[in-house]
Order: structure tokens, then C-alpha cells, then sequence
């Protein structure tokens, strides 16, 4: 189950005592997302794909594999029958080629009703995020934070997640060092309180980012905007360019910014409280 599953920061994942790995496997990648896995010591494509990159499988550590070993020849005999017997798989996630372009689209952010592109981004947004709703249904606890309530003050956001789901932290005080993201790469791993990461933040907190919108293009994103997912999320969907402006405190966000649906349950009278856990009602504990 998802709760038996960690992550570390070398991108290993573990279930139970069993440490999996990204693993180059010779002559054999994922490339569709439905290969099948190259040993019983590793797991499927469908499990690798957007896990691991550079067509790599998850594998065990620490465990000999049949590609490791002197002779080639048994693993050649592998490698044919997995071919063909990939051959004859549906396509999964899948790519397809986008006119001989070097990008491929991938197929999970297609509709998955219809197989056919979405409109723009904010519908795959929306699609992506409808589906991540219909995961979270089916797992035993589940929430989620607003990015600009994680920047406001993540210790205190931390401590909640931790109290309300009874955890037990590794070490305290929490390492709140993280990477500083520059066009999808992680450039570095800095401190939160590091010039680089107070930049990034300060332009969520003040507004920054809005500097990119004019009126009409506001207007067009909010067209494709569904306001109830959106609320559900934390966002208020604004259609002015000044409010939406505004810098997001404890303060603003109670008077301003988060939905009215989710007011009366996260902005108790008194003086403001940053207390999160948006659609937590619907998840099973």
C-alpha cells in the first residue's frame, strides 16, 4: 500500500524491508510504461515509468542479477522472449511520436476516456487533478496543502500533518532543505531560509508571478478554470488583476484569498490560525 512505500532523496523507494532502485538493465528500457520486468528481482515498466528516467526499472538492491554475471548468452535468450512477449502487451502509458519531434507526448496526459489531446494545459490540470481525487477515495488517509500556505510558515504546516496523522519524524528540528527549481531542474539543494529559496517563495507570497497576466489572459484561464476543483484545492479563481495581486498572509488569506466554501473551516474567529488540510472530510482515517 502507498503508506508502506518511502522515498529517499537518492530516489530509492522501499516496501517493508525490500529497497528498490532505478537499475539500468543492458539492451532493455522502458520506453511504453507496460514492459515487462526484466527479473523477479525487479518491477514492471507501468512501476518505473515517471519514477525512473533514462528507460531504467526498479530493482532490488543488493540482489545478483541474471544480466550481471559473466556470459551474456542467458540473459540474450531473456532479453528475445521478453521482446516478444511486449510485442503482443496493449500500450499503457505509452508514447506516441508528435510529427518526429525529439519530445514525445506521453499518453497518460491524454483524456483517458477518449484517448484524444486535451484543449490546453489547465484541462489536463484539471483532468490530472479529477483522477488524483478518484485515487485518494480509495486510500485509508489522505490531504493535501496549498503551496502558498507551505510557504507561509512550512514548520508549523509540517507539525500539523504530523499530529494529525500521528507520525514519528526522523530526526527534529525538520530539514526543510529542498532544491531550487530552475525550468523543471533541480539546480541545488538549499536551505529555506538561503537567498534562492526566499526569492522563489516571495514571488508566490507578494504576487509576483501575476506580473505575466493581463486582464484578457487572466480572463482566458479562468474560463477553462473549474471554480469548485479549484476551491477544493485552496484557490480562489479571481477576475481581477489587483486582488488576485494581493500578497498572501495569514491575514489576506482569511479576508481574500482562500474560497468562501472553506472559510468557516479553516478561519475560526480570533485572530488568524494557518490550519490546513483541505478535503480531508472525504478521506477515511
Amino acid at each position: 500500500t502507498c503508506k508502506n512505500i518511502r522515498a529517499d532523496k537518492a530516489g530509492a523507494v522501499g516496501k517493508a524491508e525490500t529497497v528498490y532502485a532505478c537499475t539500468q538493465i543492458p539492451k532493455y528500457q522502458v520506453l511504453h510504461g507496460h514492459e515487462l520486468a526484466p527479473s523477479t528481482t525487479c518491477l514492471g515498466g507501468q512501476e518505473a515509468w515517471n519514477q525512473c528516467d533514462r528507460g531504467r526499472f526498479f530493482c532490488e538492491l543488493g540482489k545478483p542479477q541474471r544480466w550481471t554475471g559473466k556470459s551474456s548468452t542467458e540473459w540474450d535468450v531473456v532479453k528475445r522472449a521478453l521482446d516478444e512477449l511486449n510485442s503482443l502487451q496493449p500500450p499503457g502509458a505509452g508514447t506516441v511520436s508528435a510529427g518526429g519531434k525529439a519530445t514525445d507526448e506521453l499518453m497518460q496526459d491524454r483524456d483517458q476516456d477518449t484517448m484524444g489531446r486535451l484543449p490546453n494545459i489547465m484541462a489536463m490540470r484539471a483532468a490530472k487533478v479529477r483522477d488524483w481525487f478518484k485515487v485518494t477515495a480509495r486510500l485509508d488517509y489522505s490531504t493535501h496543502v496549498a503551496c502558498q500556505d507551505f510557504f507561509l510558515d512550512p514548520t508549523e504546516i509540517m507539525h500539523q500533518l504530523i499530529r494529525a496523522y500521528k507520525l514519528r519524524p526522523e530526526s527534529l528540528p525538520l530539514d526543510l532543505s529542498s532544491c531550487t527549481w530552475v525550468e523543471g531542474r533541480c539546480q541545488q539543494s538549499s536551505d529555506w531560509y538561503s537567498p534562492e529559496q526566499e526569492k522563489k517563495r516571495q514571488a508566490y507570497l507578494h504576487g509576483g508571478f501575476m506580473k505575466v497576466f493581463d486582464a484578457h489572459s487572466l480572463a482566458t484561464l479562468n474560463a477553462w478554470a473549474d471554480p469548485v476543483l479549484e476551491a477544493s484545492l485552496g484557490y480562489t479563481l479571481f477576475e481581477d488583476l489587483q486582488k488576485a495581486s494581493t500578497p498572501y498572509t495569514k491575514e489576506s488569506r482569511c479576508t481574500l484569498h482562500l474560497p468562501e466554501s472553506l472559510k468557516p473551516y479553516y478561519c475560526p474567529p480570533g485572530a488568524p490560525v494557518l490550519q490546513v488540510g483541505y478535503n480531508s472530510a472525504s478521506s477515511r482515517r
